[in-house]
């Protein structure tokens, strides 16, 4: 699959920085000549990743290939959306990100639309990859440019520049600094009420803070049943490279949760049960953090833990007062850089794990 060409793509969180790392890894790829159609006019259309990533394998690919690269990225489409269509997204993009030619400065990880023929529609879009220190000139990666994705040169001015998208800014790295030493989390807004969501973030700790509590893996088993598992809707893992020192892929480990305020019982704890073969670093384990919405309000505690039979677990228990305030749900996701056995690797290059609630990765 397409995700062995990104396995040497290392995500720092810049957006800019990163979507340029993903595109630079795709750099020589080439339409195929073997694997084609022919289109009712006589076209001659080749495969490419892709268009197969995006659900049209043989369809014009510029625009696509930027959309893969800023999912790969992991910038998401909330941020800045995906297209197949230059149009449609100087169309999507209007009146928030995009600016003509003439009213802008470009930067890196910018979307740069041209105009080939001078009508007035784009047909072709890239990334800005780089820009001269005097602003006259840039560099881009662009895919099906010659039915490959390659670099080319331009002048800032050039006519056929039609204008640009800006990438945003991560808004978790404008926010802080992030400490690759310290776990966070917050919780995201609901239009009922400013305390209706729930969006757990935690990152990698590799330091024990002597300032945190320790506390010991829950074992009481009615904390296991019903109400008391995190009820995931879904488990992915990105940015996953392979360490051959140690012999193991990291990643970015993500499960994504929605409780039903009223399933939500006074000082139970829940538990998730990660499925087996991810590893949580031992400097994250049994350090109780709370758990904080954007304004700083504390809405609970989330703690990583690693269970008898060697697999790993995160635990979440609200605030009674957090709780009676939310809406009818609670929802977000909690998120770490973690480790995946490679004894799970299948033949083809992939893994697959399985989670006791059947949710797979």
């Amino acid at each position: 699959m397409w995700e062995r060409s990104l396995s040497g793509v290392k995500l720092t969180g810049i957006w800019a920085d990163d979507v340029i790392s993903v595109a630079e890894s795709q750099i020589g790829y080439k339409e195929s000549k073997k694997n084609y159609i022919v289109t009712e006019d006589g076209k001659t259309k080749g495969y490419t990743r892709y268009g197969d990533w995006y659900g049209n394998a043989y369809g014009d690919w510029c625009a696509m290939f930027v959309s893969f690269c800023l999912n790969y990225a992991d910038i998401p489409e909330s941020a800045i959306p995906y297209e197949a269509s230059c149009q449609r997204w100087i169309k999507a993009t209007s009146g928030s990100l995009y600016y003509s030619a003439s009213d802008y400065t470009p930067q890196k990880g910018d979307l740069i639309f041209f105009d080939w023929d001078n009508d007035g529609h784009s047909d072709h879009v890239g990334l800005v990859a780089s820009v001269s220190e005097d602003g006259s000139s840039l560099q881009t990666i662009e895919g099906n440019s010659s039915s490959a994705v390659r670099t080319v040169r331009y002048n800032t001015g050039d006519r056929d520049i039609m204008g640009y998208a800006a990438l945003p800014e991560n808004p978790a790295m404008a926010a802080d600094a992030a400490d690759e030493n310290t776990g966070e989390a917050a919780l995201d807004e609901n239009a009922e009420n400013d305390m209706a969501g729930t969006y757990a973030l935690m990152t990698l700790a590799e330091e024990e803070d002597e300032t945190e509590d320790t506390v010991s893996p829950v074992n009481d088993t009615d904390n296991l049943d019903g109400n008391g598992k995190i009820p995931v809707t879904s488990i992915s893992g990105t940015g996953t490279t392979y360490d051959a020192v140690k012999d193991v892929y990291t990643s970015e480990l993500r499960i994504e949760f929605s409780f039903d305020k009223n399933d939500i019982v006074s000082g139970k704890t829940y538990i998730y049960t990660y499925p087996e073969g991810i590893i949580i670093p031992d400097g994250l384990l049994n350090q109780q953090k709370d758990l904080l919405d954007y304004s700083g309000m504390k809405a609970g505690t989330y703690t990583f833990v690693k269970n008898d039979d060697g697999t790993y677990a995160v635990q979440i228990q609200f605030d009674d007062s957090y709780v009676q305030n939310a809406g009818d749900a609670i929802s977000g996701y909690v998120q770490f850089k973690g480790e995946l056995d490679v004894s799970k690797t299948e033949d083809n290059g992939s893994i697959k794990l399985v989670g006791s609630d059947g949710v797979e990765l």
